[in-house]
């Protein structure tokens, strides 16, 4: 991203001869050395002058123009400035200044929300505001579940400015691939890895001035990007908050049932989670499971939708270009002609899966062939509770199991579009598992293929798509039954538009527009 933001003022004392042009100079050659981010212009045209918004025009990703009066003036900024007006109510200007602010609104590419109150009537109601939000991030930006990812994709196609402010080191090519975009800016909060090199004491003392320098660079960048909202997805943003300007609006968009197999990291979590819940200004939750939930303690929550990258799988699915992809792949149109069906589970190893459950069910139908993943997901916490890794070799061993690498999304459209039922092992047994909303459920019914899973609370609510198996008896029953009866066309057709309602389009556009009406039109809430 190039230099922040600039500001663009309005000073009678540039139009006075000599004075003014001498002026001019001054800011050129320290805008040109980049000393200089806040410029004063006059009405009174002259050369310099043009040079200047020029210079301007070439440097900023973005203008903040409170120099309206300039009105038809502003021609050479090219529609990039955002105008930003805080005089009173119109009414009470004269025809000359009002033809002035009239024209800086036709140049403008939108208004700051400040604006909004002041320009009144004059501000046509589908005029495009100006708005910025944090996103505050704990995760690695390359993970499987790119909620994230996604949600920075459909801010920017929208017009948002995203300030990434991520509290875990990103991999390099994450970096470069957000600093590419013009309109996101990504910060890392942790402090860089020669610290721990230092003598504790000195390690103590880097880290405190380290956050210091971080807290006020967050605040200067937020307040140079005007009126932002802090977009959050985890309880421990609760701790992340001291970072950013007290009186900041907060958005806390749930995801997931968060907790732990860890006693002490789970009341951790509750209590966090509580506090956020309490803390944010605004609270999103995907399912109607942790609507209820979050309800008990306010009734505000917002149900939006679950978030689904259907333009991924809308893809038309080519070829695969990796070679272990392929082999695959081919391995399974040879295998595949020995079962009844294939079942498929696209997630990944983790202590989330019921591998007693998944054993059971592979053992007692041997005429099913099922695809599994050799990804591995660790969660250290889970992990040292469940031991669940000494289940693979038992499950590795079983003959009607084809495993398979890790997949792009056209290549997982590719293996669901051969499979005949998507296929959910969870162990309910864990609140993380019985009260998630698996994304990997649209991905099943983007190619029109019946669900069976463990009882999943959410899923209750597709009860005409997916199956609910108690035991590995009740699985087994569900499998064999949807492999015999696939689903109609009417009924695929009902799960396309169950996946058009979920997906990342429908659900920040649910967001952006409670934020359009409860946030950016109501001034009490700004900054």
């Amino acid at each position: 991203m190039r230099q922040s933001a600039y500001n663009l003022r309005y000073s009678r004392l540039l139009s006075l001869p000599l004075i003014g042009v001498s002026l001019y100079f001054l800011q050129l050659f320290l805008l040109r050395v980049g000393f200089l981010h806040t410029v004063w212009i006059s009405r009174k045209a002259v050369p310099v002058r043009t040079r200047l918004l020029h210079l301007l025009q070439q440097k900023a990703s973005v203008i903040f123009c409170q120099a309206w009066q300039l009105g038809e003036q502003l021609r050479p900024l090219q529609h990039n400035f955002v105008l930003v007006y805080r005089e009173s109510h119109p009414r009470n200007l004269d025809l000359s200044d009002l033809y002035c602010l009239q024209w800086s609104l036709t140049l403008a590419q939108a208004v700051t929300p400040e604006s909004i109150s002041s320009l009144g009537e004059l501000l046509p109601k589908n005029y495009p505001v100006w708005r910025t939000v944090a996103l505050s991030v704990h995760q690695e930006l390359s993970v499987q579940c790119d909620f994230i990812e996604q949600t920075v994709k459909e801010l920017v196609r929208r017009k948002f400015v995203v300030v990434l402010v991520s509290h875990v080191k990103q991999p390099s090519h994450i970096k470069e691939r957000y600093t590419d975009q013009a309109k996101v800016l990504l910060i890392e909060t942790p402090p860089p890895s020669f610290f721990s090199h230092l003598p504790y004491r000195l390690q103590l003392s880097a880290t405190n001035i380290w956050k210091i320098f971080i807290t006020l660079r967050i605040k200067y960048i937020l307040q140079l990007f005007r009126n932002p909202l802090l977009w959050c997805f985890d309880p421990d943003d609760i701790q992340s908050l001291e970072l950013f300007p007290p009186q900041i609006p907060t958005l806390y968009d749930c995801v997931d049932f968060y907790t732990s197999l860890d006693e002490k990291l789970k009341k951790k979590i509750e209590k966090n989670q509580q506090k956020l819940l309490r803390r944010a200004t605004f609270v999103c939750v995907n399912s109607r499971t942790l609507d209820k939930i979050h309800k008990k303690i306010r009734k505000d929550v917002r149900l939006v939708p679950q978030g689904f990258d259907r333009s991924s799988f809308l893809t038309v699915a080519r070829k695969a270009k990796s070679e272990q992809v392929r082999a695959f792949f081919s391995a399974l149109r040879e295998r595949q002609k020995s079962y009844r069906g294939v079942v498929t589970y696209v997630g990944t190893l983790s202590y989330r899966v019921d591998y007693q459950l998944l054993i059971q069910v592979i053992r007692s139908t041997p005429k099913l062939l099922f695809c599994l993943p050799q990804t591995v997901l660790p969660w250290q916490a889970e992990d040292e509770t469940t031991l669940w890794q000494q289940f693979l070799q038992e499950l590795k061993a079983l003959p009607n199991v084809l495993w398979f690498p890790q997949l792009k999304r056209v290549e997982v459209k590719m293996l669901l579009a051969q499979s005949n039922v998507g296929f959910i092992p969870y162990n309910t047994r864990f609140l993380f598992n019985r009260y998630c909303f698996p994304m990997k459920l649209f991905e099943h019914f983007s190619v029109g293929i019946p669900t069976v899973s463990t009882p999943i609370e959410e899923l209750k609510y597709y009860a005409d798509y997916v199956k609910v198996g108690r035991d590995s008896l009740q699985v087994r029953k569900h499998l064999l039954a949807s492999v015999k009866k696939p689903l109609s066309s009417v009924q695929k057709k009902e799960l396309e538009k169950l996946c058009q309602q979920h997906s990342w389009q429908a659900k920040v556009g649910t967001i952006v527009n409670l934020l359009n009406e409860e946030y950016y039109s109501k001034s009490q809430f700004l900054l």
